[in-house]
């Protein structure tokens, strides 16, 4: 969330997460109440927007009337402004190198903070079977045992904050498997 010099906080995120956040929408410049019917339907955009291997982003803002206030009193009551979904393709060598390494007997897991709809999405592009796909949110509620068994049987994982993706790393490597992590990000 950033805050402007005319008090105005703007967040921008997981829509899911920054329609939590929300209790109006702007429509047709005029601040509405956020019905649950709205949210559903902004819902069902988010996830038409994912299926089409789109990456989306939720936007709110708030007027900040306490420049002392803290982030949770910032982040709540917002105004939900919109979806913004953006095209973001795996590069043209990601499907050969993932090719690459099958062939070389490899097996490879995609593990992402994407939404799950978009991860199928550029998942089954690059080869990866959609079906069993996992998100954080169930990862956090498994036993290591549990994770241990399931592990193996899941190809792509969505929504994965770093410490899930280190929790898969070791549930296969306590399977047995050697294992090694590559990206694009930080992690």
């Amino acid at each position: 969330t950033v805050v402007t010099e005319d008090n105005t906080a703007y967040m921008k995120g997981a829509p899911e997460i920054v329609l939590e956040r929300c209790d109006r929408i702007l429509l047709d410049g005029e601040e509405k109440e956020l019905t649950e019917e709205r949210k559903q339907d902004i819902l069902d955009k988010n996830h038409e927007f994912a299926r089409e291997a789109l990456r989306v982003l939720g936007f709110a803002r708030k007027t900040v009337e306490d420049e002392e206030a803290e982030a949770d009193d910032i982040e709540s009551d917002m105004v939900f402004l919109g979806l913004q979904g953006m095209m973001d393709p795996a590069r043209e060598e990601v499907k050969d190198a993932v090719d690459d390494c099958r062939t070389a007997g490899i097996g490879v897991v995609m593990a992402t903070g994407d939404n799950i709809e978009t991860a199928k999405a550029i998942g089954k592009e690059l080869g990866f079977n959609p079906e069993g796909a996992m998100e954080g949110h169930e990862i956090e509620e498994m036993s290591e045992e549990e994770l241990e068994e399931k592990v193996t049987e899941v190809e792509i994982f969505a929504r994965v904050s770093p410490e899930h993706k280190v929790r898969i790393l070791q549930a296969l490597q306590k399977q047995g498997y050697n294992v090694a992590m590559t990206g694009d990000g930080v992690n």
